[in-house]
């Protein structure tokens, strides 16, 4: 859980730094569309582990058994 903070924070920290940029130099239809499809693509990720993380960690070498 703390290494997930920590790339939650440092992504945050880092977000008002290149957005501005990217929406001066993108324009405003391109940089909309590459963050929004950057959140789609990211979108599914907890219905995956929430559905599949039973699999996905019985396959773990380092998952704790319980």
């Amino acid at each position: 859980m703390a290494a997930k903070t920590l790339m939650r924070s440092c992504v945050g920290a880092a977000c008002p730094l290149y957005i501005t940029q990217a929406f001066h130099n993108m324009g405003f239809q391109y940089a909309g569309l590459l963050f929004a499809l950057i959140a789609v693509v990211i979108a599914p990720i907890p219905y995956i582990f929430f559905f599949k993380g039973g699999a996905i960690r019985e396959r773990s070498t380092r998952a704790v058994k319980e």
